[in-house]
This record gives structure tokens, sequence and C-alpha cells, in this order.
């Protein structure tokens, strides 16, 4: 029993996005009503806007020269769990399917997922140069390892392709909106820190409705191969006419 209930809430947990939840988090501070009403102001001047859209114009200049990291996925910890859970012995043999049936539906969505990415982002983006990067290999990356890490468009590692830059973005297709709960591209900069709007750093295609419906009546990988196209498509498009 307590096998089972331990089976059941991890499959609910598991059923959430396969986000890779890389944003930042910000502390909110109290202040008096006089600091608060000056930060307002400050926030909403036009100084402080002009500020802000000429950090944004200076992070697109240094993404252009330096070059845009694309995540591609592998889930490792969420399939190690699962497989884990899987081997018990005091599974049913119903229970372990259902484990294994999952592992099956994670390779493949992630397999769909990284093709597409991968496809998208050598036919649709040409703002910038491109690396490809397993999600595995994120923290050789932070830790400076720039060659040997990276994968060609057939997915394989590639000890050739050399990133030879520190200021690079890098861009993840997650959870471009909590609220929402839709899946887009969204792009950090190398400290893996959100980049802050104006910086036009979140590209999803349609609505949350139309994008409901389509893959409702659209097979998975279609619909995922369209989506991050159309995804790509309107990244290229936003940094260009920013």
């Amino acid at each position: 029993m307590i096998y089972s209930f331990l089976i059941f809430s991890f499959l609910m947990i598991d059923c959430d996005l396969n986000a890779q939840k890389i944003d930042s988090t910000y502390n909110d501070s109290t202040s008096d009503s006089l600091n608060a009403n000056t930060v307002e102001k400050e926030e909403n001047s036009e100084e402080f806007y002009v500020s802000k859209k000429r950090k944004a114009l200076y992070d697109i200049r240094k993404l252009r020269e330096n070059g845009l990291v694309v995540i591609l996925r592998t889930s490792s910890s969420r399939l190690e769990k699962l497989r884990f859970l899987s081997r018990n012995q005091q599974l049913s043999e119903v229970q372990r399917q259902i484990l294994q049936s999952r592992v099956q539906e994670i390779e493949q969505e992630n397999e769909i997922i990284n093709q597409s990415l991968i496809k998208a982002f050598s036919a649709d983006y040409y703002f910038s140069d491109v690396h490809f990067i397993y999600d595995s290999s994120l923290t050789q990356l932070k830790n400076g390892v720039q060659q040997g890490i990276f994968v060609n468009k057939n997915g394989k590692i590639d000890t050739s392709i050399e990133l030879n830059t520190e200021d690079y973005f890098i861009c993840n297709y997650t959870l471009a909106s909590k609220s929402k709960e839709i899946e887009g591209l969204v792009i950090y900069n190398s400290k893996m820190e959100k980049v802050k709007e104006p910086f036009p750093g979140v590209a999803v295609s349609g609505s949350s409705g139309l994008n409901m419906l389509l893959q409702l009546f659209t097979d998975d990988k279609k619909y995922l191969e369209r989506k991050i196209i159309k995804d790509a498509e309107k990244l290229q498009r936003n940094l260009s006419t920013f």
C-alpha cells in the first residue's frame, strides 16, 4: 500500500510539464509609504524606461555577437527516479507497466522536442550563432567547459564544436507563462538568469486556448514540431525588429 501511494504521488507530480525551471526569484521587502511611492515614481519615469530599453539593446547586441546555446532535454533525473521505482519487487505487474510506460512517453517526447529544436534553430533562426547542448551538460558549461559538450545536427556529441565566449545566452523550451501553463522559448544569460523585459526573451506562438485546441486535434509529434518551429520564427522576428 505504501509503495502504491508513493507511485501515485510521484506520477501526479510527474504529470506536470517538463519545464527547466531556471528562473531566478526575488524577495519582496517592506518599506514605508514614502519609500514605496519614490520607487514607484522612479520605475514609472521615462528615464527608468529608457535605462531598461538601453540595457535590452545592449543584451541584444551581446546575443548577436556571442551566440545562443539551445538546451536539449534528457530528463535524466526524472527517468532515473521512475526506473528506480519500477525495479521495486513489491510492485504489481500493472504498477510496473505504468511506470515503464511513463518512461517511454518521456523519452519519446524528449526525442520529438530535441529534433524539433535542432530543425527550427537550424532553419528558422539566424539572428546569431547557435550551439546545442543536453541539459545534463549544463553544469559543465557553467563551470567553463566550452568544448566536447555540444551536439551536432544529428543530436550527437561533436568534440570539434567549440563555443569560444563567456558572454553567451541560453535558450530553453520551458514554461513561458506560469499563469497560463504554456511552454515556449525563454532566454537566459550565461548565469542562467532570465533576461528581463523589455528584452524580447520569451517567444510563444498562438494563444493558450488555440494551442490547447491544436493539441487536442493534432497528434503530439506534429503539434510539437509545428509549435517549436513557430516559436523559433517568433523569437527571430522579435529580436530582429526590437
